[in-house]
This record gives structure tokens, sequence and C-alpha cells, in this order.
């Protein structure tokens, strides 16, 4: 009995020493830490080479504007919560996390925002992710994403922001948000050649294959009008003929109206 109560007071000793080990060592390096100055600040974009919005450059750019030297200031004085909220602010960055180690180096590793659509005017484009946050076009960069042109109700102040400060602007973005997500999960991705916006704001689709251009109007209503042109290939293109038509307009409830302009201009 006594040997059990001999061994259960030593490994109670020796928790009790193990503890106030991880104690003083906690202490020590948080004394270490207190004195460390930041020497170093390492960048890593994740996604650099296939996104190329944002750049080390830029990160830097942003934390200089906002926080001046970094470099020599006491780690323990660098709020890191603050420094990811400014980088998160910028359009293009979707996400950033903030780290310091021990020896003074302050790591951030950001995360950029993923094209999904390209809106291009005559002199400017803008590029939109799928939470309809607007981004800068890229000299060099390309990608393979939805392109709408013509007179975008987009400006370059609203890419600055990030989102449209105008609520109809904000409505029609999102509504062409959920355009674009009906036409990237439906049989209609590979077959759309261009979409077209005009004066009012309203979209003009162009097939790939046949002589048609379907007039689509707003945004809305999307399902029920991508179900109006399935019908007109499935059965009045199927009884018409290729050269029946060349407009076909979308915009009418319960109504699909087919025309042929050339007909028109030929009599």
């Amino acid at each position: 009995m006594s040997h059990n109560w001999k061994h259960i007071a030593l490994k109670s000793t020796m928790g009790l020493l193990l503890a106030a080990v991880l104690v003083f060592a906690y202490i020590l390096g948080s004394g270490k830490r207190g004195e460390a100055v930041c020497t170093k600040v390492e960048i890593t974009i994740l996604d650099s080479l296939k996104t190329p919005f944002v750049t080390t450059e830029s990160i830097r750019q942003y934390l200089k504007e906002d926080f001046g030297k970094i470099i020599g200031v006491k780690v323990d004085s660098l709020d890191l919560s603050r420094i990811e909220s400014v980088l998160n602010s910028k359009s293009a960055i979707l996400k950033s996390e903030a780290s310091v180690t021990n020896q003074g180096t302050v790591g951030i590793v950001i995360t950029q925002r993923t094209p999904m659509i390209r809106f291009q005017t005559p002199t400017y484009g803008l590029y939109c992710d799928k939470e309809g946050v607007l981004l800068p076009l890229q000299e060099d960069f390309r990608t393979d994403v939805m392109i709408i042109d013509g007179n975008i109700p987009l400006s370059r102040e609203d890419c600055t922001n990030g989102r449209p400060k105008d609520p109809k602007k904000a409505k029609w973005l999102d509504d062409i948000l959920k355009f674009s997500i009906h036409i990237e999960s439906s049989i209609w991705k590979d077959r759309i050649a261009q979409i077209h916006c005009d004066k009012d704001w309203e979209l003009t689709i162009i097939p790939k294959e046949g002589n048609e251009k379907f007039l689509f109007g707003h945004p809305d209503d999307i399902e029920g009008k991508f179900k109006k042109m399935q019908i007109y290939y499935e059965r009045i293109l199927a009884e018409k003929g290729n050269e029946a038509y060349n407009v076909v307009d979308l915009r009418f409830k319960k109504q699909i109206v087919c025309k042929n302009t050339e007909k028109k201009k030929n009599k």
C-alpha cells in the first residue's frame, strides 16, 4: 500500500515539475516575443500563376499605405486582425491570413478572387467573380469566362468600390450572375458564342451555330426564357427549317415571337 502511495506521490511531483517547466517556457517565450521586432515580411499568393490580380509588390504597397513601416516594429504591437481587415477590403482579395513568429517574421497568405464574367465596353473592361465583386482587367491575362459586351451599366469607379453604389446597377449585376450561373450549369454553356447588352441593359444571345439571334431582354425569368429557346430548337426550327427565322424574341410571357428581317430587307 505504501509502495502505491509513493508511486502516486512520485507521479504527482513529476506532473507538477512538468507543468512548472511548461509555464516557465511560456513565460520565457512570451518575453522573447515581446522583445522581438519584425525583421521580414513574407507574402504568399496561393494562386498567383492562375490569377494575377494582386502581386507581392501591391500587397507591400497596401501595407505601407495603411501601416507605414513594419520592419523594425515590435511584433507584439502589430494588429494582425487589422492587417487582414485592410487587405480583405481590396476587391481583388478574397481572403488574407496574417501571422507572426518569435523570430520576427510576419507571414501573409493571400487568396485572390476568381473571375466568372468579363464585361467589355468599347473603351474599358471589368471582371466579376461569383459573389458579384468587380475586378479590373489585367494586361496579358486572359481567362476562359463568359463575355458580355456592349452598353454595360458598370464603370471603372464601380470596380474600385468592388460593387456598384447605384441600387439599379447592383440589381442588374446580381441578375446577370444568376443568368451566368444558369448557363454554366446547363447545355447552353457550349452553345453560346456572344452575349450583347444594349442601351436599355437588355441582352441579346447569339449562338455558335445557326443564323438566329435571341432577344433575351432583361436577365429575369431566366429559366423560363431558356426553356423557350429549347422549345424553339426542338419544335419550331425542326418544323420550319434553318432559313425561316433570324430573330427569336423571348421577352414576352408565354410567347415566342419569330421573325425574318432578311426577307423584309429583300422586299
